[in-house]
């Protein structure tokens, strides 16, 4: 049998530093801590064996911010036989910029923010131009 996780983590990529002739100076392994303060979601498989659980499988890691992400590898790891209920938000907004004259967020009046650049919204409409 096997479950999912699913924890907020801070990552770290890793580095390696070379001289001029290709020899390694430096090298900062990768590194995954579980942080309930971090800026990354790690999502992954367990084993569940008669010991206790234990990794099964590489696993991914999304932004902290990139819901869409971590939720659909959480669906594509669980598999569920039924269709699930979340909506394809980018989707539907693609389609009411598409449908509309007005080329800006459709949701500028409801949402009160200012910090439209790092909006996914934003993203969104940009890639339809």
């Amino acid at each position: 049998m096997s479950a999912i996780f699913m924890a907020p983590a801070t990552v770290r990529m890793g580095q390696t530093t070379r001289d001029k002739d290709g020899n390694v100076i430096k090298h900062d392994p990768p590194a995954c801590e579980f942080d309930p303060k971090g800026g990354s979601v790690v999502v992954g498989k367990l084993k569940i064996t008669d010991d206790g659980m234990e990794p099964d499988g590489p696993a991914d890691v999304f932004g902290d911010w990139d819901a869409a992400g971590y939720l659909r590898q959480a669906l594509e790891i669980i598999k569920p036989s039924r269709r699930h209920n979340i909506p394809n938000f980018e989707g539907i907004v693609k389609d009411m910029v598409a449908k509309s004259y007005d080329k800006d967020c459709p949701f500028l009046e409801h949402c009160g923010s200012t910090f439209c650049r790092d909006c996914i919204i934003t993203q969104w409409i940009e890639e339809m131009e």
